[in-house]
């Protein structure tokens, strides 16, 4: 019978230093593989029009009406990926005008394909009754004006609607709140990370809140109950649905950018005169914005910190979008 080896306890002890400390090393870089930027951006709608302020709406009840404020919060992301895994973005909170074409950043994780998004329109109740003073100016749940917060007791408006309705063009306003008003909703999507960037878009019909409600001769509740209810259901069930971006209407586009990636500039061409142009970092902020006089365009990146944008193109309530990364 041949003896075992004897290795000497010293090697042994280096060799498991050395293998604890590559598993640690290999613990250690997980978590960065994988990393993407996931941003939000949500398509405004009402019936079968681009939503603006101050513009004539037909409702389910066969009525016109139109908004004069529509603001909301987002909260509870839970987002499905890679098989099943699931990201909770428990303190994201995002404030949506509805008049604004943002794009919200919900930070980098390790999302590579998602399956699924679930929220809540609101504020959960582990923040609804915190001090807005505490936090930072430009902070979604620090004051705002118009007011989104109702005290410290019920909380912050969920929803903020105002406007006019009916053939008499009566006031409307619908400020809803509340706890037991705190709705999760959720939506299957199909979404991929391309070059560190995962976006996912939503479409928001805005004419869908007054299902079974009756606005038309005007209507005044700011409470967490009767129509605030109302409101917050039909937000539940029938506003949001995934958006479908159509890469063909993007190809077909007679517009084009370059380069991209950019260095000192980006060169536009094909655009029609009173074309809105407009250039976004990943927070949503419009960082350049210029009305097109239908010359070819030349937009100077040298001043733009590096990293990746946003670049759109509106015309006529419509909007088209497409990723540019500056270097």
């Amino acid at each position: 019978m041949t003896a075992p080896a004897i290795v000497p306890l010293g090697c042994n002890l280096r060799h498991m230093r050395s293998t604890l400390l590559s598993l640690f090393s290999l613990v250690m870089v997980l978590p960065s593989l994988g990393q993407n930027n996931i941003t939000l951006e949500i398509d405004h709608i009402a019936g079968d029009q681009a939503f603006a302020l101050n513009q004539d709406f037909i409702l389910p009840g066969g009525y016109e009406a139109q908004f004069t404020r529509l603001q909301y919060y987002l909260c509870d992301f839970t987002i499905t990926h890679d098989g099943g895994q699931e990201t909770f973005l428990t303190e994201t909170h995002i404030l949506v005008n509805a008049d604004d074409d943002a794009i919200y950043d919900l930070g980098s994780w390790n999302i590579n394909q998602v399956e699924a998004i679930e929220f809540a329109v609101g504020i959960d109740p582990d923040f609804n009754h915190l001090d807005p003073a505490t936090y930072e100016n430009g902070h979604p749940l620090a004051y705002q004006a118009p007011s989104m917060h109702w005290g410290w007791t019920a909380g912050y408006f969920f929803t903020a609607g105002e406007g006019f309705a009916g053939d008499d063009e009566s006031l409307w306003q619908i400020h809803a709140l509340g706890d037991a008003n705190f709705f999760h909703q959720s939506h299957t999507m199909n979404a991929s990370a391309e070059d560190g960037l995962l976006e996912l878009a939503l479409s928001a019909n805005y004419a869908q809140l007054f299902i079974q409600l009756n606005i038309s001769e005007g209507l005044i509740e700011h409470s967490e109950v009767d129509e605030a209810t109302d409101l917050l259901e039909n937000m539940r069930d029938f506003v949001f649905s995934p958006a479908v971006v159509s890469v063909e209407n993007l190809t077909a586009a007679t517009w084009k950018f370059y380069p991209n990636p950019a260095n000192a500039q980006v060169q536009v061409s094909g655009l029609t005169p009173g074309t809105l142009v407009s250039l976004l970092d990943l927070s949503g902020r419009t960082v350049f914005e210029v009305s097109s006089t239908g010359a070819p365009l030349r937009i100077d990146t040298e001043s733009f910190n590096a990293g990746v944008y946003f670049f759109r193109v509106s015309e006529n309530g419509q909007s088209q979008t497409q990723k540019l990364v500056i270097q």
